[in-house]
């Protein structure tokens, strides 16, 4: 990453000044945006639910039946099952491209813009200065996270069908009564939900600890120190790190904070390293 210069000046006159810096503020997690995530995903789940319930689940009377007839294909209702399951799968694919492409390219937009404001929060606090560069690379990054979003959302569509049909159709042969079948489909949904819950948590930050990694790097950064939520949930291997320093150039076990799986730990940017490049003479 190229050296930005403003904040070695600006590094450098305070450490003549006053020798090390002060810590920077906390660094916020984009908490609100989760939440918004996950009430998206819950409705994208209910609504799955709703349609399966209606075109499937309550024809499992008849299904049962069916099943007890005396006839050469007296299964021929799994071809109904298989049909249905299919149109459900081609409505949500769909679903999930034309309303969750833009909604999920929106949402990076919240964080980065969030995350943009944090770390002005910070460089304003330490030097008073903005080191806001032009961002290229920010349009991709965000094209590749709605990207990635759109094929977990189809994901928990595939999951919760391919679950359920073959479920259905295993119980249904084996006498399963209708109330059972409707508990398991009600169970399956709710597992469903809570991977919805999981993944919301998990992408945002994910690209809210990206953001600080690129954000930092391209100020010229080289390390942070690991801070934490601070909280009962915070993973004992997370706890462990708080306020050890890392380099970006060589990540812990589990990625640097906001990689691991649903972490929410921060990078407070080590400013303390930041020395005067070779020839560099104050303006």
């Amino acid at each position: 990453m190229p050296i930005d210069y403003r904040l070695v000046r600006a590094v450098s006159k305070i450490k003549k000044r006053k020798g090390r810096l002060k810590r920077s503020p906390r660094w916020l997690y984009p908490f609100a945006i989760e939440r918004k995530y996950k009430k998206e995903l819950l409705n994208f789940v209910n609504d799955l639910q709703k349609d399966f319930n209606d075109t499937i689940g309550k024809f499992l009377d008849y299904m049962i039946n069916q099943q007890k007839i005396d006839l050469p294909r007296r299964d021929a209702w799994t071809d109904d099952v298989d049909k249905l399951v299919e149109i459900l799968s081609l409505k949500y694919d769909k679903l999930a491209k034309e309303r969750y492409s833009a909604m999920t390219v929106n949402l990076g937009k919240s964080i980065s813009k969030l995350n943009l404001e944090q770390w002005r929060k910070v460089t304003q606090s330490v030097f008073g200065i903005d080191l806001v560069n032009y961002e290229p690379w920010i349009g991709e990054m965000l094209k590749s996270f709605s990207k990635e979003n759109v094929a977990l959302i189809k994901s928990i569509k595939d999951k919760s069908l391919t679950n359920l049909e073959a479920s259905i159709q295993r119980k249904i042969r084996t006498g399963t009564r209708v109330e059972v079948l409707q508990k398991e489909i009600k169970e399956e949904f709710n597992t469903t939900k809570s991977r919805a819950r999981l993944i919301a948590r998990d992408q945002i930050g994910k690209l809210n600890g990206q953001l600080t990694q690129l954000r930092q790097q391209e100020a010229g950064i080289n390390s942070y120190i690991w801070r934490t939520a601070l909280d009962e949930r915070v993973r004992d291997e997370h706890e462990e790190r708080e306020g050890q320093e890392f380099n970006w150039n060589d990540p812990p076990e589990g990625g640097h904070p906001g990689e691991d799986y649903q972490c929410r730990c921060y990078a407070e940017p080590n400013f303390n390293d930041i020395e005067l490049p070779v020839g560099f003479k104050e303006i």
